[in-house]
């Protein structure tokens, strides 16, 4: 009973808290998102910047050790990302696009120095 108890507390206050956040989903702005740091609590980033119009969830890996590793994408518009890692922030990226742009470059300049080899092989 205590815990069914303590679950409904739980619930209803992250309900409240959520509520609090008037913000739509969709309309954070930048000064909004450059207020988020790595090592944030999911929980913080919904405070400042609310919730992200799409979350990815990327996956659970298990270590050698049996210790899980949860990561999550949660994109803010088409052009910004803060990656989860168990329920932190590891990290920020306010001009995908950008990044996107500048991973192309890298590529494309590998190849055309004649780079052509795959730079992860399958293990066999």
């Amino acid at each position: 009973m205590r815990f069914m108890l303590n679950s409904m507390l739980c619930i209803c206050m992250a309900c409240l808290l959520f509520s609090c956040n008037n913000q739509p989903a969709g309309n954070s702005t930048d000064s909004q998102l450059t207020a988020i740091h790595n090592g944030m609590s999911y929980i913080e980033v919904l405070e400042t910047a609310g919730f992200p119009d799409t979350v990815i969830q990327v996956g659970i890996t298990t270590d050698t050790f049996g210790l899980q590793t949860k990561t999550e994408e949660w994109h803010y518009g088409n052009n910004q990302l803060v990656v989860l890692v168990n329920g932190t922030v590891s990290s920020i990226d306010l001009d995908l696009q950008a990044t996107y742009r500048h991973i192309q470059h890298i590529i494309d300049s590998a190849r055309a120095a004649g780079d052509t080899d795959q730079l992860i092989r399958p293990e066999r």
